[in-house]
């Protein structure tokens, strides 16, 4: 399973957080953007984000979550008042129509895109390529062959920052990752640096195809 870093989701000129383990949606960043809304469209702001949670139709709502998905949380906060408040994707859905109807459409369009599916899965295959290098080359202790091998897929890609890559990026991340799986199991003479680089160019030089 993917670690559980944030994506940042831009929304009306802002970005709002969502988790990639779970899905979950930072409500604040959310309730930030919805008050904008509704003061853009002549609307009072809402006061307070807990008001939404102690509606009846919420409580019903997350808890026909929990039965359909079989699941114990619907919701995550941490302590404090600036702790974030975290929620599932389908809340979120219902939370922004609560703050502002014109917002729904947005927030839906998170729910069709295959962004957070690609990052899930680019990142697993890192874990998967990471075994791989060590049963080939005995990396043991020496981390920095992870830390190195992933700079170089990322300069080759041409991505700064993961949280902002494209799906197109991210996909071809993931082939590279395979590639390079794949030459581990198939060379056992091949020296590390000639294996990424070959894994990094091959890949590359097919998908620009």
């Amino acid at each position: 399973m993917a670690n559980n870093f944030k994506m940042l989701r831009p929304l009306r000129g802002a970005e709002v957080r969502q988790r990639t383990k779970d899905g979950f949606i930072s409500m604040n960043d959310l309730f930030t953007v919805g008050n904008k809304a509704r003061t853009d469209e002549g609307l009072p702001p809402r006061r307070r984000l807990a008001d939404y949670f102690v509606l009846d139709d919420t409580q019903d709502l997350m808890e026909t979550i929990k039965a359909q998905e079989n699941i114990t949380q619907v919701k995550s906060a941490g302590r404090g008042r600036t702790a974030t408040t975290w929620a599932h994707p389908v809340v979120a859905l219902d939370f922004a129509l609560w703050l502002s109807p014109s917002l729904k459409y947005e927030v839906y369009r998170w729910m069709l895109d295959q962004l957070l599916l690609r990052r899930m899965e680019s990142s697993d295959s890192f874990k998967e390529m990471n075994k791989a290098l060590d049963t080939r080359y005995n990396i043991g202790s020496k981390y920095w062959f992870y830390t190195n091998t992933a700079e170089a897929i990322k300069r080759a890609i041409g991505v700064g920052d993961w949280n902002y890559a494209s799906e197109e990026q991210l996909t071809l991340r993931d082939k590279i990752q395979e590639k390079i799986i794949m030459l581990c199991e198939e060379h056992t003479s091949m020296p590390f640096d000639a294996l990424i680089h070959r894994g990094i160019s091959t890949t590359i030089a097919r998908f620009l195809q």
